[in-house]
């Protein structure tokens, strides 16, 4: 988040993209968007790991994807 707000006013033009390593940090980065008055979809931002935060972004429109890791099938015993 606080990147966000400190880099995003700086810059010459507005990035179409935010890309995150995990859904925390997108809701951050989502978080300071909002303070900077954007609005939904008009730039995407993306997550990692399907919490249930970051999917109501994505119905909501705010989160543009978030990838579902499925811990529980990549760790069960076979």
């Amino acid at each position: 988040m606080r990147i966000v707000e400190s880099v995003l006013p700086s810059l010459p033009k507005r990035p179409q993209v935010i890309l995150s390593a995990n859904d925390d940090m997108a809701l951050g980065a989502i978080e300071a968007l909002q303070s900077q008055g954007v609005k939904p979809g008009e730039i995407l931002v993306t997550g990692f790991d399907a919490v249930p935060e970051a999917l109501a972004r994505v119905r909501d429109g705010w989160l543009a994807v978030t990838a579902d890791q499925r811990r529980a099938l990549r760790c069960r015993r076979r």
